[in-house]
């Protein structure tokens, strides 16, 4: 069964024109399993050409083993009702000559989603691989219903995909160049004209969903969703609404948007005080070293102040991260002449980057008001 199928379910099988204006009940189209030993059923609708909606059951025959050995909740719904129609089951609601459980706090549409997954787990990892999380609508419904009938199982694969959201500072640079590295290979793929599947950075969720998905079941990433949204570039991030990928913005709660301004206006100021932080005279050296008055290693430092460090920005981290790059190869002059640090400084800018990461991913929960 096609995942795309589930994903851009509706819960009509027929155009309007040719289902019945009396209709009292439908089969769900993939989901109604003829040699399944328990129907259920919710309510979803349809809207009239006049306008008028009308509510029907939306029926499931599955297997009961299915739901049993999925859900202790569905476990006990159905153990007072046993299994095929018999003489002892004379009070028993029957649907097709199997027991019937109506299930009337679920929509139909919400039941597929959920029940799709608990049969067919495959196809949401498949999806969740080829085009990233299913639709809001989707995820919810799966969330809910996982919640409610007490399956954790169906939950894994959302999970798994939100929690690549790095919680430490060596985990987020790994992330950060793999995101980078399958960017540019699925950019290259695409100027070629071959298919790929999609990157990472376009299977994750919008930082919006991120967010609310993460409160519930996985606060940790928090601080770096936040930090994600922070370090998009400012010319995006001024015309929000202007900005077709960028249009989650608007769906920030009011709290997030105040703690994401306010956030960005402390990691600027963070940023202008690097150049001063990391650029400083080195310090006072121990006996068995001897201070550095080499005038390369100077000028070595006004150039970077002046390419590294020249423009202030949200992305803290990544501007400490390509400054190591530049000062560990040097740069060579026009005349010819190879600027670079002599091994002391080397070992004190390292220092001082290293360092200043640490403290900026250790401050993000208190620079986003998390704390």
């Amino acid at each position: 069964m096609s995942s795309l199928i589930l994903y851009q379910y509706t819960p009509i099988t027929q155009p309007y024109g040719q289902l019945p204006a009396n209709v009292s009940h439908e089969l769900h189209p993939t989901l109604y399993d003829p040699t399944g030993d328990v129907v259920l059923s919710a309510s979803t609708h349809r809207t009239l050409p006049d306008g008028t909606k009308l509510e029907y059951p939306q029926y499931f025959r599955m297997h009961r083993e299915t739901l049993v050995k999925g859900s202790p909740v569905f476990a006990e719904m159905l153990a007072p009702i046993g299994h095929r129609a018999s003489s002892r089951l004379s009070r028993v609601a029957l649907f097709d000559g199997v027991p019937h459980l109506p299930l009337q706090e679920d929509s139909a549409e919400d039941l597929a989603s959920f029940l799709h997954v608990l049969c067919h787990p495959e196809d949401l990892v498949q999806f969740i691989e080829t085009h990233g999380l299913p639709g809001p609508a989707q995820t919810d419904a799966i969330f809910r219903l996982a919640d409610k009938y007490k399956n954790e199982e169906v939950k894994k694969p959302i999970l798994e995909l939100l929690k690549s959201w790095p919680t430490t500072l060596d985990a987020w640079e790994q992330w950060v160049a793999e995101l980078d590295a399958a960017s540019f290979q699925h950019f290259s793929a695409s100027r070629r004209g071959k298919s790929s599947a999609p990157s990472l950075n376009e299977r994750l969720p919008s930082p919006d969903r991120a967010l609310r998905l993460a409160r519930l079941y996985c606060p940790e990433i928090i601080p770096a969703v936040f930090y994600s949204i922070a370090r998009t570039p400012t010319n995006q991030y001024v015309a929000w609404t202007k900005e077709p990928k960028l249009h989650w913005l608007d769906n920030l709660e009011l709290k997030d948007q105040k703690r994401l301004l306010k956030g960005r206006e402390r990691l600027m100021a963070e940023s202008e005080k690097l150049v001063d932080v990391i650029l400083a005279p080195p310090r006072v050296p121990d006996d068995n070293a001897a201070a550095c008055e080499r005038p390369e290693c100077e000028r070595f430092k006004d150039w970077l102040a002046n390419t590294a460090f020249t423009q202030s920005s949200h992305d803290v981290l990544g501007v400490l991260s390509r400054s190591a790059v530049l000062f560990q190869y040097g740069r060579r002059t026009d005349d010819g002449e190879c600027l670079q640090f002599c091994p002391a400084c080397r070992r004190e800018v390292w220092y001082r980057i290293g360092k200043e990461k640490r403290r900026v991913w250790n401050l993000l929960p208190k620079i986003f008001s998390l704390a």
